[in-house]
């Protein structure tokens, strides 16, 4: 049983276990079958701990938590997962959210109290610029007025001038004599007027270089102002509610950010994870990571659609849930509706028939969650969002967005329509409570999966590869068995042929020989010593002829064994083949079995041995040299000739005398017969006699490859054993852990 003390050892206790079991398997032995048959249920096991176990303890470890309890936001792209936790931020006050509004805030203030500053200034040099202006009006209409004085004057002296020379001819001579001083008084006016016109001009410069100055104090206050509101407007873009919202690009969340929590005495996490339906390949690892350090998962979705599967091209939804959440102990489908006007909610948020597609929603998840999964909530959380912001710039599309909903409703009213409050009820009345015994769980759970993944494995490699080839090699033995004691009863019947061929043709040779000869008339003498002759000549050639037909027959025997060892090598690699790779799930998909079998084809060599080069087998060869020796045989076969020659000739001298030439002959050929048939009868046990070895060994031979092809089905069985056995293990440990972690 695993200590509770220790149960944040919970993944190197089951690394410990796993390596155990394969210890154990890898434990040598004098017995090859039992090695290799130990070699399939290790390579598997081994195989699994260091493509797929290795790393997921790794990273579980690496992504563990077991003091706040952490729920990750999982789903679609643009599916609201970040404006859900945004709402739940500003709802719980989140301590990173309130200090990122308060300097929003406190920059907003700043930055007001500084523009109304040089708003101020600006007012006051304005009025400085007004003053002058009219400084300058008033200069110009006063000079304008004295100028318009003195020319009038001038223009009444010259009219004066005019008019008292067009009537006295005398003022007219005093005149142009210069007697009448006029010429001074207008040289008087004009420079006077000339006067008037610099000291106005010098006025006028000085009001207007005080009003340039003015102006351009102006200008840089008007530029403060805007310099200003830009570097406020930096500043708040990055500090403004709503900056983790996606803006309806793909991917608009690359990274896994933690938010942490505290309500209630309670320390929880929302864990904002990147979309699954974006380019999810690029950001896979931070997807994993994020739902292997979560405890509880909502799954997100806009839509109140079941999620789709997808098909050979590409994973839907569904295999993504079931690949990302499948260790999961806690999992819930968050429904956002999407909410663009305020009137949509006059009506409930989640109408009748999106209830009830959200029931088949559930009813697929738990499809391929279980009982982990656990229900689906629903929430519109852009409304909630606009509830909530408080620090937004002003007139901005979400500004106006937002007051465009506040002028219908208020922001409770808003909230409660937007079933955000009763979200945010349920976290904190149902989902974050007893937060420690649900970190063991989920964490106790994560480990079970994976042991779970290859219980599995160990399940249907028995009973879909294992137990099916040992059944199939069961039977191609067999038929192998079958057909090689079939050629090894051929083999008999086929060597007693050439035995029977060599003694019919032996016997055919001599009696047509014999006969020729007897057709001659010839005395029982000649007839003696020429069929003396032609039995020992015959004799030698049969004892040539029978061992190279019996190699022959015995290189057709191994050409036999060996098609039927082929074969059955043929069809075993076939069904390896057929049975050495399945589904592995999440496992890697190009993983194999690699079934041993090596060690059950040692037949193979043996019949590899029969043939090879043309030479005979370890056991042809000796028989062939104890029993088919020339010499040997020519000894034999001339004793056993001689001594029925010796009959013959003591009968035909006894009956000579008695009979014509005729009869003779008839009776040489008699005798010819009769003692060829007494040779055959005599020399055929003998032959046979020495046939026995051959097939002795033959049979030996059959039985030992009969024997190497039986190690083979036990050799699977033992395998198969050897699984289940693992098998079994292995649920013992998974069943520790569940009692353990309370799964």
């Amino acid at each position: 049983m695993i200590d509770i003390i220790s149960s944040k050892n919970i993944y190197d206790y089951l690394d410990d276990s796993i390596s155990k079991i394969i210890n154990k398997l890898k434990v040598t032995s004098d017995d090859d079958e039992f090695e290799m048959a130990t070699l399939d249920a290790l390579h598997i096991i081994d195989s699994f701990k260091q493509e797929k176990l290795d790393k997921a303890i790794k990273e579980l470890k690496y992504s563990q938590e077991w003091d706040r309890f952490t729920v990750a936001f999982y789903g679609e792209t643009n599916a609201g997962k970040s404006t859900i936790i945004e709402s739940l931020r500003i709802y719980f006050k989140e301590k990173e959210k309130e200090e990122q509004q308060i300097k929003f805030k406190n920059i907003f203030e700043k930055s007001n109290q500084n523009k109304n500053l040089i708003k101020d200034q600006l007012e006051i040099t304005n009025k400085e610029i007004s003053e002058n202006d009219r400084k300058i009006e008033k200069l110009f209409f006063d000079f304008k007025i004295e100028k318009e004085q003195l020319e009038a004057k001038l223009k009444k002296i010259l009219s004066e001038d005019l008019k008292k020379k067009e009537n006295s001819i005398f003022y007219k001579i005093l005149s142009f004599i210069h007697f009448i001083n006029i010429q001074k008084e207008i040289d008087k006016i004009n420079n006077l007027l000339e006067e008037n016109k610099k000291k106005y001009e010098e006025e006028i410069e000085t009001v207007n270089n005080i009003l340039k100055n003015k102006n351009d104090e102006a200008i840089k206050l008007k530029n403060s102002i805007e310099e200003l509101k830009n570097s406020t407007l930096d500043l708040l873009k990055n500090l403004t509610d709503g900056q983790i919202i996606g803006d309806g690009r793909s991917d608009f969340t690359k990274k896994s950010t933690v938010y942490n929590f505290e309500h209630n005495e309670q320390e929880f996490a929302f864990l904002d994870v990147p979309g699954i339906e974006g380019h999810e390949t690029i950001m896979i690892d931070e997807i994993s990571a994020a739902v292997k350090k979560a405890h509880a998962v909502f799954y997100v979705t806009s839509s109140s659609t079941p999620p789709q599967k997808g098909d050979k091209n590409k994973k839907g939804t569904l295999e993504k849930i079931k690949e990302h959440l499948g260790s999961q102990t806690e999992v819930y489908t968050i429904f956002n509706k999407r909410i663009n006007n305020p009137m949509q909610l006059n009506k409930p948020l989640v109408n009748d028939d999106e209830e009830e597609s959200l029931k088949i929603v559930d009813q697929k998840i738990v499809e391929i969650l279980g009982e982990n999964y656990v229900g689906h909530k629903s929430v519109s959380a852009k409304v909630a969002f606009l509830a909530l912001a408080n620090c937004l710039l002003i007139e901005s599309p979400t500004y106006n967005e937002q007051k465009k909903f506040l002028d219908k409703f208020l922001i409770n009213e808003l909230l409660e329509k937007a079933l955000f409050n009763s979200l945010c009820r349920f976290i904190t009345n149902e989902m974050v409570v007893n937060t420690k015994q649900k970190i063991k769980r989920s964490n106790f759970n994560k480990a079970s999966n994976i042991l779970s993944e290859l219980i599995e494995i160990l399940h249907k490699v028995s009973n879909e590869n294992f137990a099916p080839l040992h059944k199939e090699v069961a039977q191609e033995v067999d038929d192998a068995s079958i057909n090689l004691e079939n050629t090894l009863r051929k083999s008999k019947i086929d060597f007693e042929s050439i035995i029977q061929k060599a003694l019919r043709d032996f016997k055919n040779n001599t009696r047509r020989e014999i006969y020729k000869y007897i057709d001659e008339n010839v005395s029982d003498d000649s007839f003696k010593n020429k069929l003396e002759l032609l039995l020992e000549k015959n004799s030698k050639k049969m004892v040539k002829v029978i061992p190279i037909n019996i190699e022959k027959q015995m290189s057709k025997f191994q050409n036999s064994i060996t098609e039927v060892l082929e074969n059955f090598k043929r069809r075993l690699d076939l069904a390896i083949e057929n049975h050495q790779t399945f589904n592995f799930g999440n496992f890697d998909s190009k993983f194999s079995i690699n079934l041993q079998i090596d060690n059950g084809i040692d037949g193979f060599g043996l019949a590899g041995s029969i043939i090879g080069a043309g030479a005979t087998t370890a056991y042809a060869a000796t028989a062939l040299a104890n029993g088919w020796n020339p010499i040997g045989w020519s000894m034999i076969t001339v004793a056993v000739v001689l001594g029925a020659i010796t009959a013959v000739v003591v009968f035909t001298k006894s009956i000579y005398k008695f009979f014509s030439d005729d009869y003779k002959r008839s009776e040489q050929r008699k005798s010819a017969d009769k003692n060829l048939e007494n040779i055959i009868k005599s020399i055929k046990p003998k032959i046979m006699e020495n046939i026995e070895p051959i097939y002795d060994e033959t049979s030996i031979l059959i039985d030992n490859i009969i024997d190497d092809l039986e190690n083979v089905v036990k050799q699977r069985k033992m395998a198969n054993e050897y699984i289940k056995k693992s098998h079994q293990n292995l649920i013992q440990i998974a069943k520790q852990i569940k009692l353990e972690g309370n799964i």
